[in-house]
């Protein structure tokens, strides 16, 4: 009976319910996921106006549970969240991969995830990799950010192929409030990238601007200047933006 209860009170309509109306909220719920399963970010790449994109990770199967890596699966995407391609890399090859116009596929702007299995085995629970991101803007150096929202999570084991998604949880209106702990006074002018974490239409409403409703994983970009303090809010309960800074030609990127 403990267990039905505890099922119910988790099922997707009644964590809606509760993140509603406040009671006992939970922005990020991993309970439906069995162990050996990897979850990913949807962590921002970009190309456009001379940015360059440099992702760096590691085989944490190696380090931390003496395991065995068969390979990486990097997903590529658009920013309308439309599939461009996967990247196979071998645990031998260089953790750090570059991402530039020079491949017709990665024009302007949309996010990755990035997923591992193992070769034989398993390791009994589930595992999340951060990882770093740095953009250069004009060839100037990098400004790393690690990744910043669970978004999706692939089995482990090398013959499955089960994905678990909406691991971030919505609420039936826009009362979760945020505040970005930054002072955007002194810029030249910031830019903010939304990753849409899960499989439907989000809100955002940021301070004085109009609503918008941004599509099911796909990326937002709002350009601003004449800011001090920006707030926003959202239906989505754990929704941090990629965050720009621009001053006198130097670029500073960080997550809110």
């Amino acid at each position: 009976m403990k267990s039905l209860i505890k099922k119910i009170y988790n099922s997707s309509k009644i964590l809606k319910l509760r993140n509603t109306f406040g009671i006992k909220k939970n922005p990020i719920y991993l309970g439906k996921l069995k162990k050996n399963f990897y979850i990913s970010d949807s962590f921002l790449w970009r190309t456009d106006n001379g940015f360059v994109t440099k992702f760096a990770f590691s085989d944490i199967l190696k380090y931390f549970y003496q395991k065995k890596c068969l390979n990486f699966i990097i997903k590529f995407y658009d920013q309308d969240s439309l599939f461009l391609k996967d990247l196979i890399i071998d645990p031998l090859e260089s953790k750090e991969l570059i991402i530039d116009n020079k491949k017709s596929e990665f024009k302007n702007y949309g996010y990755f995830q990035i997923f591992s299995k193992l070769r034989n085995g398993s390791i009994d629970e589930n595992l999340s990799n951060r990882c770093y991101v740095g953009y250069s803007k004009n060839n100037q150096n990098f400004s790393f950010v690690h990744g910043n929202s669970y978004t999706k999570a692939m089995s482990l084991i090398e013959n499955e192929n089960d994905f678990q998604s909406n691991l971030v949880q919505t609420s039936l209106t826009s009362n979760q409030n945020y505040y970005i702990q930054n002072d955007f006074k002194n810029l030249d002018y910031f830019e903010l990238f939304f990753i849409n974490p899960v499989n439907e239409k989000i809100s955002l409403k940021i301070k004085d601007k109009d609503k918008v409703d941004i599509n099911p994983n796909s990326v937002y970009k709002i350009k601003l200047k004449n800011y001090d303090l920006v707030s926003f809010k959202s239906n989505c309960c754990f929704l941090r933006p990629i965050v720009f800074c621009y001053k006198n030609g130097y670029l500073d990127a960080h997550h809110a």
